[in-house]
């Protein structure tokens, strides 16, 4: 994988998108939190329309997952 700058001068990092346009989709942005950066580069191309409306299920359930293995105290997968 390439190694991106951002605006800041600072090595970007990949982030993942779970928003409902764009579930799982991998994007380049400022490490720093809350600065005026404001850095973003799409890394992955755009999901075709049947993965954006699997990508959300599969989140929820991997979300639930984590949740009963933490209520049941086991480790996690």
């Amino acid at each position: 994988m390439d190694v991106m700058s951002c605006f800041c001068g600072n090595h970007a990092i990949v982030r993942t998108s779970w928003t409902d346009t764009n579930p799982g989709r991998r994007f380049w942005s400022c490490p720093q939190i809350g600065t005026n950066c404001g850095f973003f580069l799409w890394l992955d191309p755009p999901m075709c329309v049947r993965s954006r409306s699997i990508d959300p299920w599969i989140a929820k359930i991997k979300k639930c997952t984590s949740t009963v293995f933490e209520l049941n105290g086991d480790c996690k997968p």
